[in-house]
């Protein structure tokens, strides 16, 4: 197969990421993964296509799926904190808990200058006592 030109790709992967957006903002979840997945096999490495995927499925929602593709789009970019913020709010949602914690002081750790995870840190930290708390009942 002929090979792409890098700068056309990455334009038409640009402009498929931003049309499923809008339909992900219609609540049109089903086109938007379908879309994002074409996205994928253009771009396999791509890990902003699989954080893409990850946000529909939160948007879904679908926890499991969610947490497949944040934990590839973490893999792809390690360096990347939103995809580090994703997979914590997918593990948190899938009953992760410990795993969820572990990623969301890695973001603190990032990102120092967002209070938010920091916030979501405790939260989840709530969760966990409250779950321990009722094992012991």
């Amino acid at each position: 197969s002929p090979s792409i030109n890098p700068a056309a790709s990455e334009m038409q992967l640009r402009n498929m990421v931003s049309e499923a957006d809008q339909l992900r903002s219609g609540g049109k979840f089903r086109e938007a993964v379908e879309l994002l997945r074409k996205a994928t096999m253009l771009d396999p490495r791509n890990g902003d296509l699989h954080r893409e995927l990850g946000i529909t499925f939160l948007m879904f929602p679908d926890w499991e799926r969610a947490r497949v593709e944040m934990l590839e789009a973490v893999h792809r970019e390690p360096e990347n904190v939103d995809a580090h913020s994703g997979l914590a709010y997918a593990l948190e949602k899938v009953g992760d808990l410990d795993g969820s914690l572990k990623e969301y002081r890695l973001c603190t750790k990032m990102d120092p200058h967002d209070t938010s995870y920091q916030d979501h840190y405790v939260e989840v930290l709530g969760l966990l006592y409250a779950e321990k708390a009722q094992k012991k009942h």
